[in-house]
């Protein structure tokens, strides 16, 4: 829930400077949104391993379909 809540503020925040900055220099805008996507990159690419580790530990087969396997074979 906290990766899609980064997420959505980092959506929230572009379209509250689209507003801002639509009839002001393009330069400004470039360069703001630059510097505020840069934290939030970070810390997707160090998020996103974790994420999908959680997702297929919870959902994958595990350890213990591996221990059926073996009992059955």
């Amino acid at each position: 829930m906290l990766f899609m809540s980064v997420a959505t503020m980092l959506i929230a925040f572009s379209a509250t400077l689209y507003i801002m900055f639509v009839l002001e220099s393009s330069w400004i805008l470039v360069l703001v949104a630059a510097i505020a996507c840069l934290p939030i990159a970070l810390f997707m690419t160090l998020q996103l391993p974790l994420l999908v580790e959680l997702i297929s530990s919870t959902y994958a087969c595990g350890i213990f379909g591996k221990r059926r396997e073996l009992a059955t074979s």
